[in-house]
């Protein structure tokens, strides 16, 4: 796809949970998933559980359009003219050249996703958490919305979260949902967290 053509900005993100496993993702930290109410970190079948109540101080919230190709993310739309792209502006519409997806079904290579940077608070661990399910955008856009909030009291303030989830009503029943759960602020004049294993001295 052109941006030049279609007005929008468009940067490479990074690979898919499938790419081999001694791949890097170029990406913040550590690739961080929502699935069946657990959330994980890493990709594929290294990644591993990161245990429930888990508090990250939140650096960054993204929202953008990924378009996929060959299992890996390919580009990133965040906006055009100014404004949040709608699908139809962003090609690729003809379903007949679409990738088949689950079921053999075509499959839209382009996803409305979220993306978290935070930095856990235990140990200053960094992750991003990547979302594209209706619940993860959901979870993403209410704590944006409290950031942008909490900017018009006063600059340099963070949500600290806690991971979380909550049961959604869809189509299927009932089921799982991401809650990025906000349990305190961080400022700017807060005194610097210390690890609990690596005391100041």
């Amino acid at each position: 796809m052109d941006s030049t053509k279609m007005g929008g900005t468009v940067v490479p993100l990074y690979s898919s949970n499938d790419v081999a496993p001694n791949s890097p993702l170029p990406l913040r930290g550590s690739l961080l998933t929502f699935v069946d109410g657990r959330y994980y970190a890493g990709a594929g079948k290294f990644r591993a559980e990161i245990a429930p109540g888990a508090r990250f101080v939140v650096v960054e919230v993204r929202a953008g359009w990924r378009r996929w190709q060959d299992a890996k993310v390919v580009e990133f739309v965040a906006e055009i003219g100014g404004r949040y792209p709608a699908r139809h502006q962003l090609g690729h519409t003809d379903e007949r050249e679409w990738a088949p997806g689950p079921g053999g079904k075509p499959s839209d290579p382009w996803q409305d996703s979220r993306e978290v940077v935070m930095i856990r608070e235990i140990d200053f661990a960094e992750f991003t958490f990547c979302s594209s399910t209706v619940g993860g955008r959901s979870a993403v856009d209410a704590l944006r919305n409290s950031m942008a909030n909490a900017r018009l009291l006063g600059s340099g303030q963070m949500p600290v979260i806690e991971l979380a989830w909550r049961q959604m009503q869809t189509s299927y029943g009932m089921k799982s949902k991401p809650d990025l759960k906000i349990v305190g602020w961080w400022r700017s004049e807060t005194p610097s967290i210390t690890p609990p294993d690596n005391p100041a001295a």
